[in-house]
């Protein structure tokens, strides 16, 4: 088994991602060349809401995927992308996962959290807990980040 990825803006056009689907495809073509062999797609859930959708979302992981496999050709071994998202430490998460407006790691219970850069903020560790209590498993993004 080659690498795992659980931490890429690779969907373009979402976030600060890559704005093409070709860029999209390099990026995947240099992860697979160094040896990554699934990529968690992760755009930033707060620019999904605000911008497109959910299902937009999972329509660019669909459509990366059939590319790659395209490119892999019969026999060959594509690097896979997974949906995920990086969802921001906020009091509305856990509704937000609720509602599905905010994905976990490939629709598993285990949900990529990041917390703001500059402090930690007083209600994260009861949004930590409330996803705990939803049988979720918060993964913590960029801890180097918060100073605390």
């Amino acid at each position: 088994m080659g690498f795992v990825d659980l931490h890429a803006h690779i969907l373009p056009g979402l976030d600060d991602g890559p704005d093409t689907m070709e860029e999209s495809l390099a990026m995947a073509r240099l992860a697979r060349k160094d040896g990554t062999e699934i990529i968690l797609a992760t755009p930033h859930q707060r620019d999904v809401m605000l911008g497109s959708s959910i299902q937009t979302v999972k329509d660019l992981v669909a459509q990366l995927n059939e590319a790659l496999d395209e490119e892999a050709g019969p026999g060959g071994r594509p690097l896979r992308v997974l949906p995920g998202m990086e969802n921001h430490i906020e009091p509305e998460l856990p509704e937000w996962v609720e509602n599905g407006t905010a994905l976990t790691i490939n629709g598993t219970r285990f949900i990529l959290c990041e917390p703001p850069y500059t402090a930690y903020p007083p209600y994260a560790d009861e949004v930590l807990f409330r996803l705990q209590l939803m049988r979720r498993v918060p993964v913590i993004a960029h801890p180097e980040r918060n100073s605390v």
